[in-house]
């Protein structure tokens, strides 16, 4: 038992799991937006993953092989702007779902909405592989990766992007915690959820609601799958499937908590690293 013990845990097993709780972070993101969609609408969507991946290829695309900057030599601008686009990019694909899941489909049955949602990730993946090149490749991250070590611990050194991705995903999680339980948007969102005629006869605007919410999913899915490329590499693939993770981070959190959705990501970010490092030894069994 204390060989077994020993096995699994240790210095690797610690490293590998955080490392995953990294990746986990940027699950929360994408289950965030689910979240919120489905908590404005009723509709899981299904399509973030994809939609998603076409802000990441657009934004490294623009950042690695777009034109020079127009001032100056440095290349910080030009990344800036390649963000600022790719983000806005995020959002007008968040936009555009709504309008063809909420108000073109407005008369179909949620089933129908969610199978509509599945077509928009299939044109998601065609539409990244018919303009980009989506030869694999690991583009350069633009956080520090300097070996930094995990506290409480006496070998274990984690890139300090790790730590930043993790700090920056709960720092936009507390931000939307605190905006829709203290604001009048969040409640009128949460109106909207439990009861739609009730929040319209209160002089909220379900449709306008909707929008935004759907928008905000946009952009928190642009910066997932964003963040993601240089951890997973740039995989059209790897970017379309997140959404399954994210998925089950939101069914933990009941689509409603922010806070347990987001614990949720981050074990099972975790789970997938460790199962990756032990699958050598879970097949030898």
């Amino acid at each position: 038992m204390g060989a077994l013990a020993t096995a699994f845990f240790n210095e690797n097993t610690l490293r590998f799991g955080f490392l995953g709780v990294a990746s986990g972070a940027l699950y929360a993101l994408v289950a965030l937006g689910l979240v919120l969609t489905y908590r404005a609408s009723g509709v899981l969507n299904f399509s973030v993953g994809s939609m998603g991946a076409i802000s990441a290829y657009e934004f490294f695309a623009l950042r690695d092989s777009g034109p020079q900057p127009i001032f100056g030599e440095t290349t910080k601008i030009y990344w800036g702007l390649a963000l600022v686009i790719a983000l806005l990019l995020g959002i007008v694909i968040g936009l555009f779902t709504h309008f063809l899941v909420m108000v073109v489909l407005r008369k179909v049955s949620l089933l129908g909405k969610l199978i509509a949602t599945l077509g928009l990730m299939t044109f998601g993946q065609g539409f990244v592989g018919v303009i980009y090149d989506t030869r694999l490749r690991t583009p350069q991250t633009f956080f520090p990766t300097d070996p930094t070590k995990l506290p409480f611990t006496k070998n274990v050194y984690i890139p300090a992007e790790r730590y930043i991705l993790i700090g920056l995903v709960l720092l936009v999680a507390a931000v939307l915690r605190l905006i829709y339980s203290k604001t009048l948007f969040g409640l009128a969102t949460t109106g909207v959820a439990e009861n739609r005629r009730v929040a319209s006869a209160s002089g909220y605007s379900p449709t306008i609601i909707e929008m935004v919410n759907f928008g905000v999913a946009g952009l928190l899915a642009a910066g997932a799958a964003i963040l993601l490329s240089p951890i997973v590499g740039l995989q059209l693939s790897v970017l379309t499937l997140m959404v399954l993770p994210a998925l089950a981070a939101a069914l933990v959190g009941r689509f409603s908590s922010f806070t347990v959705t987001v614990v949720g990501a981050l074990v099972i970010g975790m789970l997938q690293a460790l199962v990756s490092y032990f699958q050598g030894d879970i097949a030898g069994w």
